[in-house]
């Protein structure tokens, strides 16, 4: 869009430089401007506008669980988070120790990464985890804290 009073030019949609539209997929958007006077002379302008890249803020979602939470029995945890990344999951503000740096899965804006955690205690838990971003231009995030119930376990081992 062109603005008539000041020339500005806008885009309708603000691009998104992790997922580019432009025809070569490279950020370039180009394009030409004529203009007509009331004689019917013309020009015509080529313009380029590159869209760059801006450190963004990283989101995970609070950890969920795939069902009860059981002393000694295995559950897993999972995140989503809009870009790409390793996750450490934390029980109470400790690490999960098979959950330091797992790799997250999917495509941009949505990636996932999981944990099979085997609660060693019962009784109240709080699980978070943190995203540390493979793309550097990405600022690292935790999340909220999911609070879980972990039951005893009521079977012999």
């Amino acid at each position: 869009v062109i603005d008539s009073d000041t020339a500005y030019i806008r885009f309708v949609l603000s691009p998104d430089f992790e997922a580019p539209v432009d025809i070569g997929v490279n950020n370039v958007y180009n394009f030409s401007i004529t203009a007509i006077d009331v004689a019917s002379n013309s020009t015509t302008q080529a313009i380029a506008i590159t869209v760059n890249n801006l450190n963004e803020s990283s989101s995970i979602t609070n950890p969920t669980l795939s069902g009860a939470a059981t002393k000694g029995l295995t559950v897993t945890l999972t995140v989503t988070s809009n870009v790409a990344g390793r996750v450490m999951f934390l029980v109470n503000g400790k690490k999960i120790a098979n959950c330091i740096s797992r790799a997250t899965t999917g495509s941009y804006p949505s990636f996932t990464a999981t944990c099979i955690w085997k609660p060693t205690v019962h009784n109240s838990q709080f699980v978070t985890a943190e995203l540390t971003p493979t793309d550097g231009s990405f600022a690292s995030s935790r999340s909220g804290s999911t609070p879980v119930f972990v039951n005893k376990r009521t079977t012999t081992r």
